[in-house]
């Protein structure tokens, strides 16, 4: 597992850039992947139900157990640092440095 936030945030990233969703257009035949074809799909579609079908293919696609265990490895640092800037957790350390 990776030990640094860096490296787990970056894992992260390479996953949801990576993940391929295919189908999405009326022919059914063409494959996009996170960024930039599913971004830019996302930014432009304006018919909230194929939003709704492009947000939801690439949730499922890009929510295997490796991304969420990333995820979770990412909070545990988040909140490992919080803890070492004397908070509970990071939500509370973000809400004293942004109010």
């Amino acid at each position: 597992m990776s030990s640094s936030f860096e490296e787990v945030q970056q894992e992260l990233y390479r996953l949801y850039h990576a993940t391929e969703v295919c189908g999405l257009d009326d022919d059914g035949d063409a494959c996009e992947h996170g960024e930039p074809d599913l971004a830019r799909r996302m930014e432009r579609e304006r018919d909230p139900e194929r939003l709704r079908r492009t947000w939801e293919a690439w949730h499922d696609a890009v929510g295997t157990p490796r991304a969420r265990s990333l995820y979770a490895r990412m909070v545990r640092i988040m909140n490992e640092a919080a803890r070492n800037n004397g908070e509970r957790a990071m939500h509370i350390f973000y809400a004293t440095l942004h109010f």
